[in-house]
């Protein structure tokens, strides 16, 4: 039965990032009978007023998950004003310090966070948590709970023998070809093969094709798909998995897949620490990437922790008797 219930979303919706449109489907599922609607503000693209409109539409606003309080740079499609003429629940975000602090960014969200009309901050990780209480002084508790991702329900896919997924992401330059080669060589003299997956749609799709273009992987195959469904059956195809993509790593892991995180940024380590696999995760260039590559080459399996996924479900039950009272 439906409650009637208006929920509108906010986060980094619309440009087919994998592990973004996984909250969407999460958060539609989690309010399956509510009437959601994405109606994040970037302001090259939407005039107040139409934002206004569509928020008064709305019973709730909820804003996360992803990586949304940005100590260096003050997003204003996350944190409008508008948004605050509705009850807002801020849920699974995490915070990126890679970038350095700036104070006025931080004040702008401070005075965010700390508006009477937001009702509820959940942090993806303990990091983040700590981060927003010190700096932002949200006038509710901060609470921690696991990436929503974590709480999705294992999906079952027979993972095609010695296929080893690689995701990698756009970005600004090309890594060493020779840490391709390198890479390339390890997967084939474990007599295993190496599977390129686009880990995106839409324009993500796209930007992230365009850069694995540049790079020399001669003798390798690659999928790309059209919807989120169908690239995690192809990520799970994998019998384990090399990601330059944090929700890559996240549903490999959830899925009890053996995974490599190529990034050493801040919520990969969150990650890594909360599922006790530190050794599992450098990028190309650190002094780890030998070691950590080979560790997960030659892991016999793992079995993620289930306590984490009830950890991410409870989050979202919390969220929905928030908002719904029930």
């Amino acid at each position: 039965m439906s409650t009637g219930k208006n929920i509108g979303l906010v986060g980094y919706y619309g440009f087919g990032n994998y592990g973004d449109e996984y909250f969407r489907i999460i958060f539609e599922k989690a309010f399956s009978d509510c009437n959601i609607k994405v109606i994040t503000g970037y302001p090259d693209r939407v005039k107040s007023t139409q934002v206004r409109s569509d928020v008064l539409d709305q019973d709730a606003i909820i804003i996360g998950g992803g990586d949304l309080a940005i100590p260096f740079s003050f997003s204003a499609a996350y944190w409008r004003p508008e948004y605050l003429e509705r009850p807002v629940y801020i849920h699974s975000i995490g915070v990126p310090t890679w970038g350095g602090y700036d104070e006025k960014s931080v004040l702008k969200m401070r005075q965010f966070f700390q508006h009477d009309n937001v009702r509820r901050v959940s942090a993806r990780d303990i990091k983040s948590r700590d981060w927003i209480v010190k700096y932002l002084q949200p006038k509710v508790e901060t609470v921690y709970e696991p990436d929503m991702v974590c709480s999705a329900d294992p999906v079952t896919v027979e993972p095609v023998k010695n296929r080893v997924g690689v995701i990698l992401r756009q970005q600004p330059n090309v890594p060493n070809p020779e840490h391709f080669d390198y890479l390339n060589q390890t997967i084939r003299d474990a007599g295993k093969d190496p599977y390129y997956l686009v880990l995106g749609t839409d324009s993500t799709r796209t930007d992230d094709w365009q850069h694995m273009l540049r790079i020399p992987l001669a003798d390798a195959d690659f999928a790309v798909r059209s919807d989120i469904s169908s690239l995690t059956q192809a990520l799970l195809s994998c019998e384990r998995v090399l990601s330059m993509k944090f929700h890559g790593c996240v549903v490999a892991l959830a899925n009890n897949r053996p995974c490599m995180g190529l990034s050493s940024s801040d919520k990969f380590v969150s990650f890594y620490q909360m599922v006790d696999r530190l050794q599992w995760m450098a990028p190309f260039a650190h002094k780890n990437f030998v070691s950590a590559l080979h560790a997960v080459m030659q892991a016999d399996g793992f079995t993620f922790d289930e306590d984490l996924r009830q950890a991410a479900r409870d989050g979202l039950t919390r969220l929905r008797s928030s908002i719904l009272g029930n």
